[in-house]
């Protein structure tokens, strides 16, 4: 079998409920209404990053409390145009990503392709999955680990 063959996106079976929709947009918009509406100083972003060989080890990689890069975050994650799909992933996330403020709080896992060029990510409370470009995939991967 040939390397390259081998370097797949870590997706092993991907069931579309359905396509991305102005419904499953606001779904997500309405989970992050609470995020986005809270005072600048009540928002913290968390961000967990897999550590250790079995996969399930998970060490805080950062916390982000500046407002700046919070807002571009929300921004960013709310623009998305989320599939409805239930997605089963070949790896655990490289990323967890917890968005909070007092009142509420939003989890959204992350992989990162081999080529580390293209992010996917999954928000399983919602079945949601959306597959970014180079251009997304390489602004999120800077605010969330600048």
């Amino acid at each position: 079998m040939k390397k390259s063959f081998v370097v797949m996106i870590p997706i092993i079976i991907v069931v579309f409920l359905s396509s991305a929709s102005s419904e499953g947009i606001v779904s997500i918009a309405a989970t992050n209404k609470g995020l986005m509406n809270a005072a600048q100083e009540d928002k913290l972003i968390i961000v967990h990053k897999r550590i250790g060989d079995d996969g399930h080890q998970y060490d805080t990689f950062a916390k982000i409390t500046n407002n700046e890069q919070i807002v571009e975050i929300e921004k960013l994650l709310g623009e998305i145009q989320w599939q409805n799909a239930k997605v089963l992933m070949s790896r655990t996330p490289d990323y967890t990503i917890n968005l909070q403020n007092d009142k509420s709080s939003f989890t959204t896992s992350l992989w990162i392709s081999t080529s580390q060029e293209i992010v996917e990510l999954v928000i399983r409370e919602q079945n949601k999955y959306v597959r970014l470009d180079e251009e997304k995939s390489s602004i999120l991967l800077e605010l969330l680990t600048a």
